[in-house]
């Protein structure tokens, strides 16, 4: 059996569109809001197992994010987390 690509025609933007951020605080807590310091930096780590069942990839992912936020807080860091 043969596959083919088949031809598709370039997409074209057609609209573009931009919005203002949206504050998370209102005027209020942003008074009260002490900002001791800010950073942007990416936190990541590679964590390797030898798992022996399938089962067991769950208990895995949230052992390795549970050391990324205690490193986090250690270092008294909020932050915002994404996996993938």
């Amino acid at each position: 059996m043969r596959l083919f690509h088949q031809d598709t025609e370039a997409w074209e933007v057609v609209d573009s569109k931009a919005v203002e951020p949206v504050s998370m605080y209102d005027e209020d807590e942003l008074q009260e809001l002490q900002v001791a310091r800010v950073h942007d930096t990416t936190m990541h780590r590679t964590y390797m197992f030898d798992l022996k069942h399938a089962a067991d990839l769950p208990n895995a992912i949230v052992f390795a994010r549970n050391k990324l936020l205690q490193e986090a807080a250690e270092k008294e860091y909020n932050i915002f987390l994404t996996e993938g």
